[in-house]
Formats: structure tokens, C-alpha cells, sequence
């Protein structure tokens, strides 16, 4: 019988394989009541004193079976929670190193125009960054105006414009054209009293600090007191042949003993002019002025001006500049009919062309264009409420004015022929009488 012909026998049929598993199965019962409650420590009793040797919660492997057999436990030993790993099986055994987390999708609406035309900031925000500043030809005027009557040491100047129009970014501007020895003193809050005015300048001049007002250091100080301390400070300008400007922005709403307080310090000096006053506000201060308890102070007003608002031709030169200050390499152009409206609903007005201009570009970024049309900027129009007429609107209002007068006119005319026939033979007797007499 060869040895495909003997019959096979199954492992379930081998005594050998048997008593393999019986061994393994009463190992792993070991290691299960190993892990589930660790003995207590042993002590060896080596020398005269005991010695604790803490439990690992392994078992020693005993020396292999007779015939150089070796356990499947000991192949595979267990580690149990105060035992070590063997260095070879520590990095497979380790825990995955942390994943860093998945970047979160940008959820709908986040992104803003900026992002879309590629701007690092709002380019018709409010801002009064004199970076923003456009050297438009009525606010050069102006600001060489200014500049002028600075160098020249003007007692008094008076900058009027109505609201909106950039005389706050202006007077930035001109700032950042002084030398050092020109000290400014830019007030922008409104004031209710001689003494905080003073307080404020005092700081800006830095005579003083804020957290002398903040601590009440100050309380006990008079008007006099302030005054005097800012007549040292000015003095002390005139070694160093150093100046002073003070400019009051929204000088309109000033009490009338605040503005000539303003005065009399600048009057106390003597002769050498060292500190100038620039009232700045709308159209009102001039008014104020004309009030006989401000009279000494309209004199000594030496220089006027007052702001326009943009030309047409500047409009577009004005928003290319605050777009191309906004980012370095723009995504993003208004067209020239959508200049034009924007100007027809302006007024050429900065801070409406501003209100415009934004949220023009939010209608644009939410249509996906690139280049802003009129019809654009008429939406953003219709969001901010302007009122103002269309080109096409308003020429069907005149229009429609022309023809209810042309309306009136042929009424007229039609009731004079009606009166005339009707009164045909009193008009005959008449025309008779008038030729016979």
C-alpha cells in the first residue's frame, strides 16, 4: 500500500494534537486569572533583611519541557498592566501618533468681496487713513491752503465744507506733510467745557498723560492752572524754534466759551506766534462766528477756505486710487457709465461716493463680476435708499413737466376761441367803436 492509498487521519484523531490544546488552554486560564486579580508581592528573605519585590503581573516562563519543547505561552507571553514592553515590540505596540485635524470647509456666505477681488481691507470704508487721501484738484486747494498758512504762522484759520465732503482726511494729510517741529494737536471730540478742551491738548502734546485724568490727578487743577501749564509748555517751544497747531474738527458744535478760550490762549503769547488754531466744520461755523461774543475771534481769522466737492473728472481717478490702495493687485473695475452714475448720485460727495461704491461692490461680488456696470451701482442705490432719479427718469419728468404745460397752454387758448365766439358780437360793436373813434 503506498502511501497515497493509506487512509488520512484528522487532527481532531491525534493524541499529540489533543494534549497541545489541553496545555493551551490551561495557560490561557492562567493568564486570564493573572489579569483579572495580580497577586500580592512576594518577599524573598536573602540576608538578614526581607526584600519586597513588587509583582509585574507576568509569570516567569519555567524552563522548556524535556525534548527542547516550548509552550505556545512562552512564545507569546502576556503583559499585563505593569509590565514591560519588550523593545522590539514597544513601536508596534504604541499608540498612533496624533493626526492633525482635517481643515474645516469654509461654511456658505463667509467669504467677502475683499477676498473675491482680491483686497486686503475695505476700500470705501469711513476711514480717515490719510493713505486714502486723493489729490483731487479741489482738495490740493485746499490742502495747499492750509500747508500756506501754517508755514506763514496764521493766528486763525477757518476750514468750512459740508458734511461728508473729506475735511477729516484732509487735515490727516496735511499732518503727515509737517516737519517735527511742527507739534499738532488733532481734537476730534466734541467738548462741553474749556477745561477738558485743555485737558486734551495738554495730553497731546504730551505735558501731561492720560493716566493723570484716569487717577483724578488733575481734579483740583483750575482753568488757570491748565492754562499756565500749557503757556510753559508753548514757551518752551521758542528755544527749540518749534510750533504749535491745534485743530478743532467739528468746530460747529463748540460752546461759544470753549472756542474763545481757544482764543485767548493763542492772544496771551505776546507777539511771536507760537501755537495757531484751525477751526474745521460745516457751513454753521461761519455763522457761529458772526456772533458778536465770538467777534474778536472772527477777526483774528485771517484764512478761509471752504472744501468743494469732487469734479466729475475726478470721480474716477478717486475710486481707481482707493481700490488700488485697498490691494496690490486688484480683481476688480468699475466702468465708465457706472462712474458717471455714480457721480449723478453723489454729487461728488466723498462719503456718498463711498456708501456707493461699497456696496456696489457687494452686488457685484454676489453677481460674480468682475467689472461693475451702472446698472450695478443703480442696485446699490435702490439698497441705500438715495432717492434720486435715474438719467432716463429724469428726463421723463421733465418730459412729463413740458407736456402738462403744453396742456395748459392749449386749454387756454381753447377758452380764449370759446369766450370769443361766444362773445363775438360785443367784440364787433367794440372793434366798430374803437375804428370809428
Amino acid at each position: 500500500m503506498t502511501a497515497d492509498e493509506r487512509p488520512k487521519r484528522s487532527l481532531a484523531d491525534d493524541p499529540n494534537f489533543r494534549a497541545s490544546l489541553s496545555e493551551l488552554d490551561g495557560d490561557l486560564a492562567g493568564v486570564r486569572r493573572a489579569g483579572a486579580a495580580a497577586p500580592p508581592p512576594t518577599t524573598t528573605t536573602s540576608g538578614p533583611a526581607p526584600r519586597v519585590v513588587p509583582h509585574s503581573g507576568a509569570q516567569t516562563a519555567p524552563p522548556p519541557a524535556p525534548g527542547g519543547r516550548r509552550r505556545l505561552l512562552d512564545l507569546f507571553p502576556p503583559f499585563g498592566a505593569g509590565s514591560a514592553l519588550p523593545p522590539d515590540l514597544a513601536p508596534l505596540l504604541a499608540p498612533p501618533p496624533a493626526r492633525p485635524p482635517l481643515p474645516v470647509p469654509a461654511a456658505a456666505g463667509t467669504v467677502t468681496y475683499e477676498t473675491f477681488y482680491g483686497l486686503a481691507e475695505e476700500p470705501f470704508s469711513q476711514s480717515t487713513d490719510p493713505r486714502f487721501f486723493y489729490h483731487s484738484t479741489a482738495h490740493d486747494q485746499v490742502a495747499q491752503t492750509l500747508l500756506g498758512a501754517i508755514g506763514q504762522r496764521e493766528r486763525v484759520v477757518v476750514l468750512t465744507g459740508e458734511r461728508g465732503r473729506g475735511k477729516t482726511t484732509l487735515c490727516h494729510a496735511v499732518i503727515d506733510q509737517l516737519d517735527r517741529r511742527t507739534l499738532t494737536s488733532f481734537v476730534t471730540e466734541p467738548f462741553v467745557s474749556a477745561a477738558d478742551l485743555l485737558k486734551t491738548i495738554l495730553v497731546d502734546f504730551g505735558v501731561i498723560s492720560r493716566q493723570d485724568i484716569a487717577q483724578g490727578r488733575l481734579t483740583k487743577a483750575s482753568q488757570a492752572d491748565l492754562v499756565a501749564a500749557l503757556h510753559e509748555f508753548l514757551v518752551s517751544l521758542a528755544a527749540l524754534q518749534a510750533f504749535a497747531v491745534v485743530i478743532l474738527d467739528d468746530a460747529h458744535n463748540l460752546p461759544v466759551d470753549v472756542l474763545n478760550q481757544v482764543r485767548v490762549v493763542a492772544d496771551d503769547l505776546g507777539g511771536e506766534p507760537l501755537l495757531q488754531v484751525i477751526l474745521v466744520g460745516e457751513p454753521a461755523l461761519v455763522k457761529n462766528l458772526g456772533r458778536s461774543e465770538l467777534r474778536a475771534l472772527n477777526r483774528r481769522a485771517s484764512v478761509r477756505c471752504r472744501l468743494k466737492p469732487l469734479a466729475a473728472d475726478d470721480v474716477a481717478g478717486y475710486i481707481a486710487h482707493r481700490i488700488a490702495v485697498a490691494g496690490t493687485s486688484p480683481r476688480v473695475e468699475f466702468d465708465s457709465r457706472a462712474v458717471a452714475r455714480v457721480y449723478q448720485l453723489s454729487g461728488g460727495v466723498p462719503h456718498l461716493i463711498n456708501l456707493l461704491c461699497d456696496r456696489t461692490l457687494a452686488a457685484g461680488f454676489k453677481a460674480s463680476a468682475s467689472l461693475l456696470d451702472d446698472q450695478l451701482v443703480e442696485a446699490a442705490a435702490e439698497e441705500l435708499d438715495l432717492g434720486l432719479p435715474s438719467s432716463r427718469s429724469s428726463w421723463a419728468s421733465w418730459a412729463g413737466r413740458a407736456a402738462m404745460i403744453a396742456g395748459l397752454l392749449l386749454l387756454a387758448l381753447l377758452g380764449a376761441a370759446t369766450a370769443a365766439y361766444v362773445f363775438r358780437s360785443d367784440l364787433t360793436i367794440l372793434i366798430d367803436v374803437w375804428q370809428g373813434g
